[in-house]
C-alpha cells in the first residue's frame, strides 16, 4: 500500500514530502490517540522510533520502485524530516486523492488472506450506517435555503439530518417537527455531517469498505457502489457470499432486486412497520391459482384464500454472468404448497419480481421452512449487533466518526474518507498479525515467501517468472501449519 500510495506531482521542482504526509495521516487513522492532525504531527515529531519505522518503510518501498544498479549498493535508510503544518495540510488533501483506493486494497488484500485461514470470511457479509458529524454548526435550517447555504459556507458536502427511534424502526424528523425535544429525550439523534455506509465481514467482525454521502440524502444508494467497487477489488468472492443483511433502509424493492439478480446474494432486511397485503396483477400468477401475498411474503391460494406454507424459492443459473451483470429475473419464483382440504391445490409459484422484498430466499415468517427463517432470524439480530460494535470501535479506538468537541478538524471530505480507510486497514492488519501469531507463522516464514524481482534484462515480473527467472514455487511449508499460496508479482 505505501509504495501504491502516490499523488501527481507538479513537473517542475523537488519531490514533495510524501512520506512525512502519509505517515502523519497514518498515525492519525490508525494510532488512535487522539481525533486531531496536530497530535499525529507531534508525535512524528518527538518520536524518534516512529520516524524510523516509517523511514525504513519508505527505503522498502524506494528500493522496490527504484532498484539499483548492478553492483551499486541499496541507498542507506534516512530520517525522515518533519514539514511544517501547513506543508502537510496541503500534501494530505492531494494524498487522500488515491489514498482512499490503495487502503481498500490493501484491507482486502489482508481479508484475502485471513479467508485463507478461516474460509468462512467474506460469506456472510452485514451493511449499516452510521452518523458522521463535520466540523460545521450542529443546527438545522428549519427549511430555510439562505440559512442552509451559510451553514454549509464552511463545509459544503454536510448536510442536516435528524433522526427518531421507536419500536418500528428510525424515522427521519421533519424540519417543522420539534427535533430538539426528541433528541433531549434520547429518542432519536441529530448532526450536520455526512452518513457512512459499510459492508462489514460476519466472520472477522471487520470493515471492508465504506463509503459516505451528505447526511441530508438518502444513505441506501450507497449499496449501489458498495458491491461494485466490492467485487472489482475481490472478484473471487463471486458466487461465495450467501447473503447481505441490514435494516430497514435497505428493505425497498430496488436493493433486493439488485442483489438477487443483478449479484445472485440474498438479501436479508428488516422489514418495514406491517401493511396490507398485496392482491395478485392480472397475469402474475398462472391459471390465477395466488390471489395475493400477505406483508410477510406468505402466498394466498385463490380457491381456498387460505395463506399458504413456503416451499422453495428457485434461482437461475448465473453461469457466464459476471458481478453486475442481470440474470433472467423472471426465473426468481417463489414456491409455497396448498394442503387445504378439500382438493389441495399442490405446488403452487409467484414469480419475485412481482415483491422482491417479500417473496424472499430467506422467509419473513416461519411457515414451511423453519431452519431458512431461523437463518434470517440470527443473520439480522447480528446485523444490528456487529456493526454497532465495529462504529464503537472505530470512535473509541481510532477516533474517527467522533461526535462533540473532539471531533475531527477536517473540512475536506475525501480527506475524512481515506482517513476512515486507513483505520479500517490499520484494524484488519492488527487481526491478522494476531491470528498469524495464533497459528505460528513467524515473519521469517513470510518474509522467506517474498517472490524476488527478475534479475534478467527489463522483463516484467510476470513475464520473467513464466520465461523460468527467478523461483516460481514456495518453500515448503511446516507440518501442521496452513498453507500459504505465492501469487506470481507479489507477495504471500
Amino acid at each position: 500500500m505505501w509504495r501504491e500510495w502516490q499523488a501527481e506531482r507538479k513537473k517542475t521542482g523537488c519531490e514533495p514530502a510524501w512520506a512525512e504526509a502519509k505517515a502523519v495521516m497514518c498515525l492519525r487513522a490508525m494510532a488512535g490517540e487522539s481525533s486531531h492532525m496536530n497530535d499525529a504531527l507531534n508525535k512524528l515529531r518527538h518520536e524518534p522510533g516512529t520516524r524510523k519505522a516509517f523511514a525504513e518503510l519508505e527505503a522498502e518501498a524506494r528500493r522496490y520502485t527504484q532498484p539499483p544498479l548492478p553492483g551499486a549498493e541499496a541507498p542507506g535508510v534516512q530520517d525522515l524530516a518533519v514539514p511544517h503544518k501547513s506543508t502537510v495540510s496541503r500534501l494530505i488533501k492531494r494524498l487522500a486523492e488515491t489514498g482512499e483506493l490503495a487502503a481498500w486494497r490493501a484491507n482486502i488484500a489482508m481479508l484475502k488472506e485471513l479467508k485463507k485461514l478461516y474460509p468462512e470470511i467474506g460469506r456472510r457479509i452485514y451493511i449499516d450506517g452510521s452518523a458522521e458529524p463535520d466540523w460545521a454548526q450542529q443546527k438545522g435550517s428549519g427549511g430555510d435555503p439562505i440559512r442552509e447555504a451559510a451553514l454549509r459556507a464552511h463545509c459544503p458536502h454536510a448536510g442536516f439530518r435528524a433522526i427518531k427511534h421507536s419500536s418500528a424502526g428510525k424515522t427521519d424528523l421533519k424540519p417543522d417537527e420539534q427535533v430538539g425535544q426528541t433528541v433531549l429525550r434520547g429518542r432519536g439523534k441529530a448532526w450536520r455531517g455526512r452518513y457512512r455506509a459499510a459492508l462489514v465481514d460476519g466472520a472477522s467482525g471487520e470493515i471492508i469498505l465504506g463509503l459516505s454521502r451528505d447526511a441530508a440524502e438518502d444513505e441506501a444508494p450507497l449499496i449501489v457502489p458498495l458491491l461494485s467497487l466490492l467485487f472489482f477489488l475481490w472478484p473471487e468472492l463471486d458466487g461465495d457470499v450467501l447473503y447481505i443483511a441490514g435494516d430497514t433502509a435497505w428493505d425497498e424493492d430496488p436493493w433486493c432486486r439488485l442483489l438477487e439478480v443483478d449479484y445472485g446474494i440474498h438479501p436479508i432486511f428488516r422489514l418495514h412497520r406491517a401493511a396490507a397485503d398485496h392482491t395478485a396483477p392480472n397475469g402474475a400468477s398462472k391459471n390465477k391459482t395466488v390471489a395475493g401475498w400477505t406483508h410477510r411474503g406468505r402466498l394466498v391460494c385463490a380457491r381456498h384464500g387460505a395463506e399458504l406454507d413456503y416451499d422453495s424459492f428457485e434461482v437461475p443459473s448465473r453461469d457466464g454472468l459476471k458481478p453486475g451483470q442481470s440474470a433472467d429475473e423472471s426465473a426468481f419464483r417463489l414456491r409455497a404448497k396448498c394442503t387445504h382440504t378439500p382438493n389441495p391445490c399442490g405446488r403452487l409459484g409467484l414469480q419475485a419480481r412481482w415483491d422482491w422484498s417479500k417473496l424472499l430466499f430467506y422467509p419473513n415468517h416461519p411457515h414451511g421452512h423453519l431452519e431458512r427463517y431461523a437463518v434470517r432470524q440470527a443473520a439480522l439480530v447480528r446485523a444490528k449487533t456487529v456493526p454497532e460494535s465495529v462504529w464503537n470501535r472505530m470512535r473509541a479506538g481510532n477516533k474517527v466518526m467522533t461526535h462533540g468537541g473532539d471531533r475531527g478538524r477536517l473540512r475536506d471530505q475525501r480527506t475524512n474518507d481515506c482517513l476512515f480507510a486507513l483505520s479500517c486497514a490499520g484494524n484488519t492488519a492488527l487481526l491478522l498479525a494476531d491470528v498469524r501469531l495464533q497459528h505460528g507463522i513467524t515473519l521469517e516464514e513470510l518474509e522467506s515467501l517474498y517472490v524476488p524481482a527478475p534479475e534478467s534484462g527489463d522483463l516484467p515480473h510476470a513475464e520473467a517468472t513464466a520465461a523460468g527467472v527467478g523461483p516460481t514455487t514456495a518453500a515448503p511449508t511446516p507440518a501442521g501449519r496452513p498453507a500459504l499460496r505465492v501469487i506470481s508479482g507479489g507477495r504471500s
